[in-house]
């Protein structure tokens, strides 16, 4: 089966470049302000240090327009307009500074830094041929970095020359583009790669830094996988409809060269089979989908195949996301969360979605990549969320006696907004749920959390928004109790065993470009059938 859906979304990075149209914008890269218009000059700092700080900057004229700076780095999706209702218009300041003309009337400024800034919105007056010169002063509500905690976006499409600065505008620690996506290269690569260090990175200063190496391979019946970390060393993939070679074979050689797999989400039809043949590393559970405004309707899966209650709309898709999480947790499966955008492609701003790590030391590009393989780490397109077990951080084992019957779970929650609840769940299960206070943008929250056998907890929240959805969720902490080894879910096994059933029927007459494509896939999907059919056996009834 073809998803034409996939073939659309896959084009659109190579679309957006070539479209210049708009609606509603006004496009003013020149130095002369327009006839009847004013000129708004503003600086941008940090309210506390009074620091220059960059940002990312919203300029809605009278005429309900957006307009870009004289000199600035604009961005826009013009296609998901009519699929998403917005486009995602922007600009971010080269500097602290920048420059707009707006027409005459009410204006409305919307400067935003990354996620631990609060946003700020002001009026402003314009008349013709008046300049106003200003100072915005952004708040600072926490600092992650001095908590030892460093944010990364694993999915991103913008290119290589923009990176230092929206980085720094973004408040963003790490950023890996995929700069060989199926056939398209990013141009003038080979110089970034040069320029890299041995890890294939680039550092812009001590805390922040981007990959100019990361491939993504997408098929049309298979699904995305992000390969990171891999140094210098560049891939030979495909097109999107190409299925040699395999993904597993491409997530060998990411492991061989050090690196790590991400699956883009955890709905692709291969995804359950890259997790169990493949060992990938990591899930994008603040996905792509999951946009600044509005979320892109999910393909190629349909939320019903697994549950049939989901609400619909972006909160539905959440829950889809994290339960089938919960199910690759169920069958065994040690993956951890990751976090990605998709800005480049989508109307989001580069580390909407994020995932911060915690480091042990100073921070590298290095340790961040070790903490987010060892699980120190939360996805979050909102709060913030600090979690230990038994003072153990996420993605540790603790090991326990029979004895022993509870572990004591203790939650920091930060948040610029209103917490809606908290959620503390085991084994896929809500064990317990509670609406915190926050008072100076954080609330604690500590219980004993019962067990009788081996099992994995995590914890996850939700700001109160109405029309979007806003949430942390902890990689897992693994109970391991003596004498009683984890017991895989049935429910779980038995989904992904009858989805790998599908597609090995499926790849009996699906078309493939040689025999051998279709001879090694068929090897990949029976190695995963079988798998599963172990786990099957060994499953909880």
């Amino acid at each position: 089966m073809k998803y034409a859906g996939l073939l659309f979304f896959s084009l659109l990075f190579i679309l957006s470049i070539v479209m210049s149209c708009s609606e509603k914008t006004n496009n003013q890269q020149n130095s002369d302000r327009p006839a009847g218009y004013g000129t708004l000059a503003c600086s941008i700092v940090d309210n506390e240090t009074g620091e220059p700080i960059p940002a990312r900057v919203y300029a809605r004229g009278s005429d309900d327009s957006l307009y870009a700076a004289v000199e600035c780095i604009e961005y826009e999706r013009p296609n998901f307009g009519p699929r998403v209702g917005y486009t995602g218009r922007h600009f971010t300041t080269i500097g602290n500074t920048f420059t707009v003309y707006l027409p005459e009337g009410n204006a409305v400024i919307i400067i935003e830094r990354g996620k631990e800034y609060i946003p700020l919105e002001e009026n402003v007056v314009i008349k013709p041929g008046e300049k106003i010169t200003w100072t915005y002063k952004l708040k600072r509500w926490i600092s992650m970095a001095d908590k030892g905690w460093y944010s990364g976006d694993t999915h991103v499409h913008r290119t290589l020359g923009e990176l230092a600065g929206l980085l720094q505008a973004e408040d963003l620690n790490v950023a890996i583009p995929q700069t060989v996506w199926g056939n398209h290269r990013e141009p003038d690569l080979d110089s970034w790669i040069n320029k890299a260090d041995r890890f294939g990175a680039i550092s812009v200063d001590n805390h922040h830094v981007f990959s100019v190496l990361s491939h993504e391979i997408e098929r049309f019946d298979a699904g995305a996988v992000l390969m990171h970390f891999t140094g210098k060393t560049e891939f030979k993939t495909s097109d999107f409809d190409d299925r040699s070679p395999t993904n597993l074979s491409l997530i060998e050689q990411t492991h061989n060269a050090g690196g790590y797999c991400d699956l883009e989400k955890p709905m692709w039809p291969e995804s359950h089979i890259d997790v169990a043949v493949g060992k990938a590393d990591f899930i994008g559970l603040c996905n792509n989908h999951m946009l600044y405004k509005s979320y892109l309707p999910e393909h190629p899966r349909l939320r019903t195949e697994f549950k049939s209650d989901y609400s619909d709309g972006v909160k539905g898709y959440v829950d889809y996301v994290l339960d089938l999480y919960y199910a690759y947790l169920n069958c065994g499966f040690k993956v951890m969360p990751s976090a990605g955008s998709a800005s480049g492609v989508l109307p989001n701003p580069l580390g909407y979605n994020r995932v911060y790590v915690k480091n042990n030391g100073e921070f590298s590009y290095e340790k961040w990549f070790e903490g987010l393989k060892a699980g120190r780490c939360f996805a979050t397109n909102g709060p913030m969320l600090f979690v230990t077990v038994d003072d153990r951080l996420p993605g540790e084992t603790i090991t326990v006696d029979t004895a022993k019957n509870n572990v004591y779970v203790s939650c920091e929650v930060y948040s610029a907004n209103p917490i809606e609840r908290l959620d503390i769940i085991r084994d896929g299960e809500v064990v317990f749920s509670v609406k915190p206070k926050l008072i100076d943008y954080s609330a604690n929250i500590g219980i004993d959390i019962p067990f009788t056998e081996s099992c994995w907890i995590t914890v996850r929240c939700f700001e109160e928004v109405d029309d979007n959805v806003r949430f942390a969720r902890s990689a897992p902490v693994f109970v391991n109790v003596q004498n009683k080894p984890f017991i895989p879910k049935e429910y779980a096994a038995l989904y992904f065993f009858s989805k790998t059933e599908e597609l090995i029927k499926a790849a009996e007459t699906d078309d493939f470009k040689t025999p051998e494509a279709r001879k090694a896939t068929m090897e990949v999907y029976k190695q995963a059938k079988m798998i599963y059919s172990d786990l099957l056996k060994k499953a909880e009834k």
